[in-house]
């Protein structure tokens, strides 16, 4: 655990839809083999950079459990819990979910009904390809564009953001209006600071994006156990605490890291089985 908090901290300090045909198997031997049942109606979309995902109810007749929404990079055939899930309810009527933290690059979507008897009726696969904004180059061209965002009550007006160049606004598949900053008040980068400015600060939360992502993958590897996963971050979230008060230039960068971790930690706590699934998948 001491080694994986000190690379953090010291990288730190450095910084200054498409569908897919599948069959369905599985390795667990806590379930019968799973069994695809299209009636789901599994659908995922990508819009700005959340993935919406909805399904019709359950309606076979063996005692309905929880629904599973599970997600891979690399396994085109994702099956619970071979797959660790992004979404856990025992409500049946609750038939959608919004994932907020979307993974770069190509993922497989899917939802699995487990019943009383242990069945898992998985649904159809949804492969969805996010283009990694992280691959543009950090050139400053800022451009302003404009995005149609969800609401619940009309009128939903678009709003209007500067990126910093047509790469990265690509990659949010947003509507391109005219080179250079955003006329409108709600911009990204804050007004009355010079380009080169504007430059380091985005290049730096970029930095720390990254770094936080790979610390959370290299956590989430290492440890299946929730509660240890908790621990371990809020152990680093205490240490980058400490170190605001030692260098407070870095207080705002921190700030973001500890909000990016803490974002963590809550998505943990609201997978209610969590830790006491993870004691079973340890006996597998």
């Amino acid at each position: 655990m001491k080694k994986i908090h000190t690379f953090f901290i010291i990288v730190l300090l450095s910084l200054s839809t498409t569908y897919a045909t599948t069959t369905t198997t599985s390795s667990s031997s806590w379930y019968p083999e799973p069994i695809l049942d299209d009636s789901l109606n599994f659908e995922a979309k990508l819009d700005w950079s959340k993935v919406y995902t909805s399904w019709s109810a359950y309606d076979k007749d063996e005692w309905f459990v929880y629904y599973k929404v599970v997600r891979s990079a690399d396994n085109a055939n994702p099956v619970y819990p071979d797959n660790w899930y992004i979404k856990y309810t025992s409500d049946i009527n609750e038939t959608s979910y919004i994932d907020a933290n979307p993974l770069n690059w190509t993922s497989y979507y899917r939802v699995c009904a487990i019943t009383s008897e242990k069945n898992r009726y998985c649904s159809n696969v949804v492969k969805i390809y996010r283009e990694n904004p992280l691959a543009c180059t950090m050139e400053y061209a800022p451009v302003c564009w404009e995005k149609q965002v969800q609401c619940i009550k009309a009128p939903c007006n678009p709003i209007q953001k500067t990126y910093s160049n047509k790469c990265i606004l690509n990659a949010e598949k947003a509507v391109y209006l005219y080179s250079w900053e955003c006329k409108d008040t709600n911009t990204e980068w804050v007004t009355n600071t010079d380009t080169k400015t504007k430059i380091y600060e985005y290049n730096i939360k970029i930095k720390a994006e990254k770094l936080v992502n790979s610390f959370i993958w290299k956590v989430e590897k290492t440890y299946s156990d929730t509660e240890k996963r908790i621990y371990i971050m809020n152990a680093v979230i205490e240490k980058l605490n400490k170190l605001a008060e030692i260098k407070p230039n870095q207080k705002q960068l921190i700030d973001f890291i500890i909000s990016k971790l803490k974002t963590k930690i809550e998505s943990y706590k609201t997978s209610d089985l969590g830790d006491i699934e993870s004691i079973f998948n340890e006996i597998q």
